[in-house]
């Protein structure tokens, strides 16, 4: 195989790879790369409050932290994560 044919095959198997996750399949008729992207956006919420969970704890314990201050922060971010979703959907939709 010469090394255009190398490319051209990988390419014609790239695009068949792109229609296939993009394909909208079953009843709710999402393709599996928006059945992939909405279980990680979910997934995703989870590991950071998580993150931010431990996060906090260290700075409060080991940094000594002001925990009003801790507090004031940590609310303001779970105030942001839905308001910051729906910006970007909105953007999106422009």
């Amino acid at each position: 195989m010469t090394e255009r044919e190398t490319r051209w095959s990988c390419k014609k198997r790239t695009l068949n790879l792109w229609e296939w996750l993009t394909t909208p399949r079953g009843p709710s008729g999402h393709s599996y790369l928006h059945k992939a992207q909405f279980s990680l956006s979910l997934s995703s919420l989870f590991t950071v409050g998580g993150v931010v969970g431990t996060a906090k704890d260290i700075y409060l314990e080991k940094f000594g932290a002001d925990a009003k201050t801790m507090g004031v922060l940590v609310t303001i971010a779970s105030f942001a994560g839905p308001l910051n979703s729906f910006i970007v959907g909105q953007l999106q939709d422009r």
